[in-house]
C-alpha cells in the first residue's frame, strides 16, 4: 500500500470494514510512516466532532408553526386584493413554499452552541467544526502497545495506572505535534492504564491483559471491566474510546473465543484487530 493513497482507506478502517487483506498493510503503513498517521489522526479528530455535532438536540422556536401560517395567510390575503396573472400568481406561492421550506431546514440545522473547546466556527461559505480536541491513536509496534496523540493546542498529557490511581508519566505537547506513549507494565499482572488530555479533559484507556485467560461467556460489570474481561480472553491489548467507561452493562460471548458479543445496558462496537482490539460508543 502506497503512503499517498493511504487516504482512501481512512474511513473504512476506522469503521472496522476494511478488508482482511488490505488491513496489516494499513497497520504497517500507520506504525511507520509519521506523516500518515498524523493525516489518519486529523481524519479520526474531523470525525468524532461530526459525530458530536449529530448528537446534539435541536432547538426549534415554539411558535415556528404560527410563523410560517401567518405568512402563508398574508400572501393568500394579498392575492385576493390584487389581481395577478397566472404565472406572476403561482410564481410568488412557489417562492413562499421555498421560503417555508428554507425556514424549516435553517431551523432544523440550527445547533446548540457547543460549550468548551468544542465549537462552530464558519469556513468560507460553509460551517465547520474547529479542531481542539486532540485525537488518539493507538498501535502494537514489536509487541509494545502505543498511544499516538495529536493535538491541535498546547496540552499536558498524563498517563495513570486505573487500579493504584498513581500518575506514571507526563507529557507537554507543543501546538500542532504529535507525541508517542509506549503503554507499560510491571510484571504480568493485567493494567488498565489512562491517557488524559488535562487541557480539553478527553481520555482513553489501553487494558494490557494477564496471562491467565477468561472462560466465563457471561459477565455483568462496568465497561472497563467488560475490558478487562476480553483482553484476557483474546490476549490483546483492548483500546478504550468511550464517553461513559464506568457504565454498568451486561455481555454475552456468542461463542468461544468471543469474538461476537451481545451487550445490554451500553451498545458498544468492537472492532478486533490482527495485535489489539478497539471498543468505542
Amino acid at each position: 500500500m502506497k503512503p499517498d493513497k493511504a487516504n482512501e482507506y481512512f474511513s473504512a478502517y476506522f469503521e472496522g470494514t476494511l478488508p482482511e487483506g488490505l488491513r496489516p498493510q494499513f497497520e504497517e503503513l500507520l506504525e511507520n510512516s509519521p506523516a500518515v498517521a498524523d493525516e489518519y489522526a486529523s481524519f479520526v479528530a474531523g470525525y468524532e466532532s461530526l459525530e458530536w455535532l449529530g448528537k446534539q438536540p435541536v432547538a426549534i422556536p415554539a411558535d415556528l408553526h404560527e410563523t410560517i401560517m401567518r405568512r402563508v395567510d398574508r400572501v393568500a390575503h394579498e392575492k385576493k386584493l390584487v389581481k395577478k396573472s397566472w404565472f406572476g400568481g403561482n410564481l410568488r406561492m412557489a417562492w413562499l413554499g421555498g421560503l417555508g421550506l428554507i425556514a424549516i431546514l435553517a431551523t432544523g440545522l440550527s445547533l446548540v452552541r457547543p460549550s468548551g473547546n468544542q465549537r462552530l466556527a464558519e469556513a468560507g461559505t460553509g460551517i465547520g467544526v474547529s479542531q481542539s480536541e486532540p485525537a488518539f491513536l493507538f498501535s502494537v509496534v514489536d509487541s509494545q502497545p502505543t498511544v499516538r496523540i495529536k493535538s491541535y493546542q498546547a496540552d499536558t498529557i498524563s498517563v495513570e495506572d486505573m487500579d493504584s490511581g498513581q500518575q506514571l508519566k507526563q507529557f507537554k505537547v507543543v501546538e500542532g505535534q504529535s507525541v508517542e506513549i509506549p503503554i507499560q507494565r510491571e510484571g504480568a499482572n493485567q493494567a488498565a492504564i489512562e491517557v488524559r488530555s488535562l487541557q480539553a479533559q478527553k481520555s482513553v484507556v489501553v487494558v494490557l491483559p494477564s496471562q491467565a485467560a477468561t472462560g466465563a461467556l457471561s459477565g455483568k460489570g462496568s465497561v472497563i471491566q467488560f475490558a478487562r474481561d476480553y483482553a484476557n480472553r483474546v490476549q490483546r491489548p483492548v483500546f478504550v474510546e468511550v464517553t461513559e467507561p464506568t457504565k454498568m452493562l451486561a455481555w454475552q460471548y456468542a461463542s468461544q473465543p468471543g469474538a461476537d458479543v451481545n451487550f445490554e445496558g451500553y451498545l458498544l462496537r468492537l472492532e478486533v484487530k490482527s495485535a489489539y482490539v478497539r471498543l468505542r460508543d
